[in-house]
């Protein structure tokens, strides 16, 4: 039967259309609308459902008896009709299929295609991966690996060895599948459409398609039908007239649409600069065109997906509620992320790699219900184990925690039990999906029982299982031992391209992608990022299949996808729709972007004005009103409801007032807290801290008369002593090599003091107080003394701690002595004031003198001392200031302003604020700026 292409016309719907013909073509007996024979192939599962709804309506209003047609989508067209010889093996038995191959494949195939050198597990299935999909790719394009192999555009090149690798790794791969009686779909579907194969029509008489772009598998596939009798016919969203521009299967013809005129005005163009642009004009459009009477009446296309989640973002916080049909990845879920972060744990087996699984709500909710955290509760469990990982920097956890951890060690215990049986053992995949199965089902129990899961995680959870069960069905035959980390992988790589529909909003405005757009039948269509290289898209840089491959071996290459996308616009804007598409100069990073080439079709002068219209004229975007506050809105420098009120500051905290009294608030009013939880080094805060115990154990015994500080090698021996024995109490013996350097470097620091500490000793200073504290510090730890006064500002007090104070009887002086670590030894004075004292950063040391003076001890100005232990050993040192006293008064004065604006409650970011790192990034909302600084320990 002939091939038949019905050109649908211009000025409607594509969908409308195509009911308005099914309606005047089967509605042959009164009263019936009888579509039953009919099969119904689109492009997307989305138009497949509008298109059945259309229809229904249509037999509902008018009192028809209705048989609906089976709509399918054309990806999976053949499996309705196509017959198979042999049993077909899963898409998860072809990708372990794939494994097994590679696992065992010689150097000889291997190599063209990852290099020389050892292979690890990871490599190979990611090869592994490729493969599966060039398969696929290369089938829909009638071809296998062979094929190309020979190919002229191959033959003889650099690329022939490769490829002629495949090609051998490919039969292998068939082989296998052979052996144990599989044939691949592709393999089958290759065979019917070459007619060696059997096709069942069953009940389908008539096959109706709509597609700008079909693959040679397709094509040939629809050619069978049609010769065998069956009445196949394409559906053009054209007019008659534009009948040269398709070829004999209603397809776009790439030489056609690659020089034709688009019908853009400048009307439908939004020119406008960065995402943030973007998004406000859409909303705004979504105000003032006509008509828009429900959500329904408009859709928002986002052909990138890097704009997605602003759109998703933003719409809320203006009172618009946005769906996206296309759903969650399902990676992006809270059991995707899980498994992403189990995976990491047991391929590793690192101890940062466990904060990420205790950070998990899952596993919290799981750890909660286990009786060993009764004494420590979740959120204890994950600042346990963060102080732990900062404490310690293991690379590995031990079997057994120290003793001060006791409790974290009890309430990790069962995941520990749990997870280290499965970190190195082998098994059959059937085995290993079992256990992981068992493991997901132990931990999400009770998270299920307590029904706090949203309905998206259970989808997910069950697409997981699933996909476990499929696992554990798979052909043993084809399948190698797998570890749980290499499960897990495969898992998720099964799972790369499923998707969690979100549930349906009818007071959403809907999110589509470029290809759903034409057959959307919403009134008004907004189109934001139309930019080169996403519509249309391009592929250049492709390992194995370039475009200039892709073109000479006829598969989808540039130029056709050029072409489909033409045809796209054009049928969208001839459909009648009110149509707006808004073009950004700039990505979501920043990186300059250019107007899609299907935007510059014009002849030559209004290619150019519009070209210069993209680079120089001014942003059409609205400017932006305030947003609708929304649950979810986010706020820069948030302002709290209420702001407890202090009256005790450490000395340490009034440099961070001077830097920016947001930022104190933050930190010393509410007392909030950043960390990171995988940290890879001694962070310099812990290396100060090891420094200055190190010191205070040395100096108490100093102190109590048990050394003789005037001997640099008794000192240095000490030093050496006391080192090793606060590793042994803080640190595992499986450490991160760093760690291992950074204790080297402090061990030479502490060395190179030795000689300072002997000089001053034989000049007469003795220790006299270590860790000398004023009021409770951050550990708790009983002070020494109250806080004390600061003169003029009766309500408040300071607090702190000194590291050590010296007394020379000779010359009956005391001083205070500041360990300072960082690597560029930055002086006492340079480190609190500018040289002309009109800027201060710090008041650290001028406050000592307070609160020395609470205990009746006098310091002299020359007596506020930094020890410097810096990076360049040489430069190791006491650095005695040289202040007068009218400095310290200025000092004085800088302090009671700061402590007089805490007490009024005045904590304003400041906008200079400038660090070399931020905590407070993400609330302040800034970014990181790096710059040249000295980067001390904190004391506080």
């Amino acid at each position: 039967m002939p091939f038949e292409r019905l050109f649908l016309g211009t000025g409607a719907h594509c969908l409308h259309a195509v009911r308005d013909v099914l309606v005047e073509r089967c509605a042959a007996n009164a009263g019936e609308l009888d579509l039953s024979h009919l099969m119904l192939a689109l492009p997307t599962g989305r138009a497949g459902r509008r298109l059945q709804e259309l229809v229904l309506d249509h037999a509902t209003e008018n009192s028809l008896v209705y048989a609906p047609p089976t709509v399918v989508t054309l990806g999976v067209l053949s499996e309705y009709f196509l017959v198979p010889d042999h049993p077909r093996p899963t898409e998860i038995e072809e990708a372990l299929a794939w494994l097994r191959v590679l696992n065992q494949a010689s150097a000889t195939d291997l190599d063209p295609l990852l290099g020389r050198g050892e292979r690890t597990p990871e490599s190979i299935e990611e090869l592994a991966q490729r493969l599966a999909r060039l398969t696929r790719e290369l089938g829909g394009a009638g071809l296998t690996f062979a094929d190309v192999a020979v190919h002229e555009a191959v033959e003889g090149s650099h690329e022939e060895r490769r490829w002629l690798a495949m090609s051998h790794l490919h039969q292998q791969w068939e082989g296998l599948l052979d052996s144990v009686g599989f044939e691949s779909r592709d393999t089958q579907l290759h065979r019917a459409c070459n007619g060696a194969g059997t096709l069942d029509h069953g009940d389908i008489t008539t096959v109706c398609f709509i597609s700008a772009d079909l693959n040679h598998q397709q094509r040939r596939l629809l050619d069978q039908l049609s010769e065998s009798g069956m009445e196949v016919m394409s559906m053009v969203h054209a007019d008659e007239g534009d009948s040269d521009a398709f070829d004999a299967h209603g397809c776009v013809i790439p030489d056609v649409w690659t020089s034709r005129l688009l019908p853009v005005d400048d009307d439908h163009l939004r020119i406008v600069n960065d995402v943030d642009e973007q998004v406000a004009t859409a909303i705004e459009l979504l105000g003032s065109l006509e008509p828009i009477e429900s959500v329904d009446s408009v859709s928002v296309g986002i052909p990138d997906g890097d704009l997605i989640p602003s759109f998703r973002r933003v719409f809320p916080a203006w009172g618009v509620a946005l769906h996206d049909p296309a759903g969650r990845p399902l990676p992006n879920t809270s059991i995707g992320r899980l498994l992403s972060a189990l995976e990491i744990y047991l391929e590793r087996g690192h101890a940062a790699d466990l904060a990420g699984l205790l950070r998990h709500p899952f596993i919290e909710h799981w750890i909660d219900d286990q009786p060993g955290s009764d004494g420590i509760g979740t959120s204890g469990v994950i600042e346990a184990y963060d102080r732990l990982l900062e404490e310690t920097v293991p690379l590995e956890l031990a079997t057994f925690l120290p003793a001060r951890h006791k409790s974290l060690h009890e309430a990790i215990r069962p995941l520990l039990l749990q997870l280290q049986p499965m970190r190195h053992a082998v098994e059959s995949v059937a085995e290993r999906a079992e256990s992981l199965r068992s493991l997901l089902e132990a931990w999400l129990t009770p998270l299920l029982e307590s029904e706090m899961s949203d309905d998206t995680d259970l989808r997910a959870i069950d697409q997981v299982m699933d996909r476990l069960a499929d696992f554990a069905r798979a052909d043993a035959r084809i399948t190698e031992p797998v570890s749980c980390a290499g499960m897990i992988r495969q898992l998720m790589s099964a799972l790369e391209s499923c998707t969690i529909r979100m549930p349906e909003d009818d007071n959403a405005v809907e999110a589509l992608g470029w290809l759903e757009c034409h057959l959307d039948d919403a009134p008004v269509l907004l189109l934001a990022g139309f930019n080169e290289g996403v519509v249309p898209s391009s592929i250049n840089a492709d390992a194995f299949l370039p475009n200039e491959l892709r073109r000479r071996l006829g598969m989808l290459d540039n130029d056709r996808r050029y072409a489909r996308d033409a045809f796209l616009l054009e049928a969208i804007i001839r459909s009648g729709r009110t149509t707006r598409i808004i073009v950004g100069r700039q990505g979501p990073d920043g990186d300059p972007l250019r107007p899609s080439r299907l935007l510059l079709t014009g002849d030559t002068d209004a290619t150019v004005e519009r070209i210069l219209s993209f680079s120089t004229a001014p942003s059409t975007a609205p400017r932006s009103p305030d947003a609708v506050e929304s649950e979810n809105g986010f706020q820069t420098c948030p302002v709290p409801v209420s702001i407890p009120k202090i009256h005790t500051m450490s000395v340490t905290s009034f440099r961070d007032y001077l830097a920016c009294p947001y930022r104190f608030m933050l930190g010393h009013v509410l007392r909030l807290r950043t960390r990171d939880h995988r940290p890879d080094e001694i962070d310099g805060g812990l290396f100060g801290t090891l420094a200055h115990l190190v010191l205070e154990r040395y100096g108490t015994l100093e102190r109590d008369g048990h050394v003789d500080s005037t001997d640099e090698r008794i000192v240095r021996g000490e030093l050496d002593r006391l080192l090793n024995e606060l590793v042994e109490e803080r640190f595992s013996s499986s450490r991160l090599p760093s760690v291992h350097m950074q204790l080297s470097t402090l061990r030479l620091r502490l060395r190179a003091y030795a000689a300072v500490h002997a000089e001053q000793a034989r000049a007469g200073w003795r220790v006299r107080h270590v860790e000398l504290s004023f009021g409770d510090d951050a550990s708790g730890r009983t002070h020494d003394h109250p806080p004390a006064k600061l003169p003029g500002v009766p309500g408040i007090r300071l607090a702190g701690k000194i590291d050590r104070l010296d007394y020379n009887e000779e010359l009956g002086l005391h001083r205070v002595i500041d360990y300072k670590t960082g690597d560029t030894g930055k002086g006492v004075i340079a480190s609190h004031c500018t040289k002309d004292r009109e800027r201060w950063f710090d008041l650290q040391m001028p406050l000592y003198r307070h609160l020395l003076r609470s205990i009746d001890v006098e310091i002299e100005p020359a007596g506020l001392c930094y020890v410097q232990l810096p990076a360049k050993i040489e430069d190791t040192k006491l650095d005695e200031p040289k202040w007068k006293d009218e400095d310290l008064e200025l000092a004085d004065e800088k302090a009671r302003e700061v402590a007089s604006n805490v007490l009024s409650g005045q904590f304003d970011p400041d906008s200079t604020f400038r660090a070399s790192w931020d905590s407070w990034s993400r609330i302040c909302g800034t970014g990181i700026i790096e710059f040249d600084g000295d980067d001390e320990e904190d004391d506080a």
